[in-house]
């Protein structure tokens, strides 16, 4: 993998989001282990369209081994609801097929997902849909659990009431 190959993979996705209408932006590299720029997303992921912030970051882990990293800033503000969060997260992410849910900080609900880059790859086109496939899951993802994760965190339901309607599943 080369800074050639990562620029054509994410030159590929931001086209692919820009073509559905999302916004997006190059933001600067933090440095060692990112390759890279990291490409920013800005779209809404559940029915009650909620906009979310995806933010992908080719990582290197060691020679010839590299994760993209997919993530998803879905509330940077946690509300009344974080004690039934706290709750609820084991739950959602012991049914999350792919990735997990998480609390960063003081109150930045997110899901995190890392894609292991095929080390035989030979373009950035084939790199970026393996990538694009991935956010097409996760997106899923988000819609079923991300809504209800969202609804917890800002006080307006219960890990009980989100299993009681069907929402989430009970352990």
């Amino acid at each position: 993998m080369d800074i050639s190959m990562h620029d054509e993979m994410f030159s590929i996705m931001k086209e692919e989001f820009e073509d559905l209408g999302m916004e997006c932006a190059l933001a600067p590299s933090e440095g060692e282990p990112q390759l890279g720029d990291t490409l920013r997303v800005l779209m809404a992921v559940t029915e009650q369209a909620s906009p979310a912030i995806l933010d992908l970051m080719l990582i290197q882990l060691w020679d010839g081994a590299y994760i993209l990293q997919l993530y998803w800033t879905l509330t940077l503000s946690i509300g009344d609801g974080r004690a039934e969060l706290e709750k609820a997260l084991p739950v959602i992410n012991f049914f999350c097929p792919i990735g997990s849910f998480g609390v960063f900080g003081e109150g930045e609900l997110y899901h995190k997902y890392g894609l292991v880059i095929r080390e035989d790859a030979e373009d950035g086109a084939a790199l970026a849909k393996d990538a694009l496939n991935a956010v097409a899951a996760i997106y899923t993802v988000l819609d079923n659990y991300g809504a209800a994760a969202i609804s917890i965190a800002d006080g307006s339901l219960t890990l009980q009431q989100a299993q009681d309607e069907g929402i989430l599943p009970v352990l």
